[in-house]
């Protein structure tokens, strides 16, 4: 049986590379929310073995630390932030 991950505030193309990534070790099924609001709905209607969230929502620009924390007392699902970003500039 697959595991169902929920991936929360990523593009369509990152989605795509995510589940890629995994479907290389694991059998997943992955499902997608651009915004709290949809992270919301697909949690009280179904069950997840994992919620990945982006640091910084793509099309929305919410905060995935604030939707962890706010989700965090109610969702007994582990729970991961990820981000693609990267400040390869060191500060002056």
């Amino acid at each position: 049986m697959p595991k169902r991950i929920l991936c929360i505030g990523n593009c369509s193309y990152d989605v795509h590379l995510l589940a890629a990534a995994l479907k290389k070790n694991f059998e997943i099924e992955m499902r997608e929310a651009e915004t709290a609001v949809e992270a919301s709905q697909a949690v009280s209607h179904g069950e997840f073995d994992l919620i990945m969230v982006n640091r910084l929502f793509d099309s929305t620009g919410e905060s995935g630390i604030e939707l962890i924390k706010k989700m965090k007392p109610i969702v007994k699902t582990p729970m991961m932030l990820i981000s693609n970003y990267l400040n390869l500039k060191p500060k002056p």
